[in-house]
């Protein structure tokens, strides 16, 4: 990483830790259960990537917790924190929030928490923008198809597969919150989402499930070790052994790993200090040293809304008001996957009207093209 990514995967990797210690309190502190919940691969493969879900789990199993302990202050923070982190903490919480029937702190945790749908209501007048609009993404039936198959374990999404361990802790939930969520997560599957949007849904009932007997705990311990080779072949293949050991260094690894990586550092080299770019193509903006603007997952249809103006003197408007001084435009740089629900997430695709209108607006204004690899930088004049 470059620019405090090894931090980052350093700050993610200590919220697993933290939601670990969390789920195993939720447990009342038996190893199985919790060990069931930690090789689910969605979660045993992401820990300490840069992304939301595990903090996510953490917080789902401080509000089950706050609420078994009649802990209001800790009810009040885990709503607060689950509105700040994600959408999909909406319906666990209002359901969680329900059953349990304690609103104690629930009220100013959701008023500490709305600070971003607050901004989303001012900004677009839709709080949680941007669904339920012309840019919402392309979120349902991300897997195609919901199969249950695909959701144990499906090579095309080994990094997101909830493994039999944590469906096999659902199978043994207790309790009428317990058997809620797994009916909620199902009904989400239906709806065939990203698996990691379930996790929660199936991870707290296995965590609050009932004792197992001598053979469910001697399948459960089966359960475990099969998605145990699986993390550790998919280690084995992602080469991360050769970085750690010293064997390639930081670029020689990343270069391998991202295709995109290579151009992203050539187009970096050469943008001005006071630069801002606005980065169509790729959502992975993140290595950039220099300002930049980009899309993120499923962003197509909200960065082609804000392209889409009437004229190109309206789109250069809207990129001085912005201060977008270069835009880089990147294409062809295939994206480290095959499966095309996450090409579609990786990759920003534009519509055609967005996609004239910048074209348009490039003829006219731009005042120096670059070209690097498989990546074209624009300077605007």
């Amino acid at each position: 990483g470059q620019e405090g990514g090894r931090a980052s995967h350093f700050l993610h990797l200590g919220s697993a830790l933290a939601a670990t210690v969390l789920l195993h309190r939720l447990a009342r502190g038996r190893a199985l259960k919790t060990a069931a919940i930690l090789t689910t691969p969605a979660l045993a493969l992401t820990a300490g990537w840069s992304l939301v879900d595990w903090p996510l789990l953490g917080i789902c199993a401080a509000l089950v917790l706050s609420l078994d302990q009649d802990e209001s202050a800790d009810l009040s923070a885990a709503v607060a924190a689950g509105l700040l982190t994600k959408y999909t903490f909406v319906p666990f919480g209002v359901v969680t929030l329900m059953i349990g029937r304690r609103w104690r702190g629930a009220v100013w945790g959701g008023v500490a928490g709305s600070v971003f749908f607050i901004r989303n209501l001012v900004l677009t007048g839709n709080p949680i923008a941007p669904f339920f609009t012309a840019a919402a993404p392309h979120v349902a039936g991300y897997r195609g198809h919901p199969f249950l198959s695909s959701y144990v374990f499906e090579g095309r999404f080994i990094d997101e597969s909830l493994g039999a361990s944590l469906l096999m802790g659902g199978t043994m939930s207790a309790g009428l919150l317990s058997w809620t969520l797994v009916g909620l997560g199902v009904a989400l599957f239906l709806l065939a989402p990203s698996a990691r949007i379930l996790v929660p849904y199936f991870a707290v009932p296995a965590a609050r499930s009932a004792d197992e007997g001598r053979v469910l705990r001697v399948l459960v311990i089966v359960a475990i070790m099969a998605p145990l080779f699986l993390v550790t072949y998919f280690v084995d293949r992602s080469e991360v052994a050769t970085l750690i050991s010293g064997k390639v260094s930081d670029e020689e690894f990343l270069t391998r790993q991202r295709v995109s990586f290579s151009d992203i550092r050539a187009l970096d080299a050469v943008l001005p200090p006071e630069s801002c770019t606005l980065v169509i193509g790729l959502n992975e903006t993140f290595w950039f040293t220099h300002r930049v603007r980009g899309g993120g997952n499923f962003d197509g249809p909200r960065l082609s809304q804000y392209l889409e103006t009437a004229t190109p003197d309206a789109l250069r408007g809207r990129f001085n008001q912005d201060g977008i001084t270069h835009v880089a435009i990147l294409s062809g740089a295939a994206a480290p996957t095959a499966v095309a629900q996450k090409v579609e997430e990786r990759q920003t695709d534009l519509s055609p009207a967005a996609r004239r209108m910048l074209s348009l607006t490039l003829d006219r204004f731009a005042a120096n093209v670059t070209a690097r690899g498989h990546a074209t930088l624009f300077t605007l004049k």
